[in-house]
């Protein structure tokens, strides 16, 4: 299931992603969250892969990057830091992210909560932003 909110005051979109995930989903609400207006008032992005098990291959992948690169002109200049909590998904995370240029997204693929603070540079806790990501708002059917 994919639960997001937008944070306006911190410019600023929580995604988090818990259990299966397949390539047909990922690219239908990287879609669906390209082209709402919403976004175009976010600088700063968290995607939560910590309770994720991604169920597609590596050239799936390579379909979910050109999403994401075609889409640039639509989320561009954003910051995004990926949660992630085992070895397997900071592999994917990684092979992602090395493919998408930095002026598209700054991607950065952190395991603690500090550190995506730190990147973010938000005025947050660790305690604030844990909370916040276990109580999104909104799901993505």
């Amino acid at each position: 299931m994919i639960y997001y909110e937008f944070l306006f005051e911190n410019k600023l979109l929580l995604v988090g992603i818990n259990g299966d995930i397949d390539k047909k989903t990922m690219l239908s609400f990287l879609n669906f969250l390209f082209h709402i207006k919403e976004t175009s008032g976010v600088s700063k992005a968290i995607m939560d892969f910590r309770k994720t098990v991604f169920q597609f291959s590596l050239k799936d992948l390579e379909e979910i990057v050109k999403l994401r690169i075609e889409s640039s002109d639509l989320v561009k200049e954003i910051q995004v830091v990926h949660l992630v909590k085992t070895s397997f998904e900071t592999a994917y995370i990684m092979l992602f992210a090395k493919q998408i240029p930095q002026e598209v997204a700054n991607i950065e693929v952190c395991s603690t909560l500090k550190r995506a603070i730190q990147f973010l540079a938000l005025d947050l806790s660790e305690e604030a932003l844990e909370e916040a990501l276990e109580d999104l708002a909104i799901s993505y059917h």
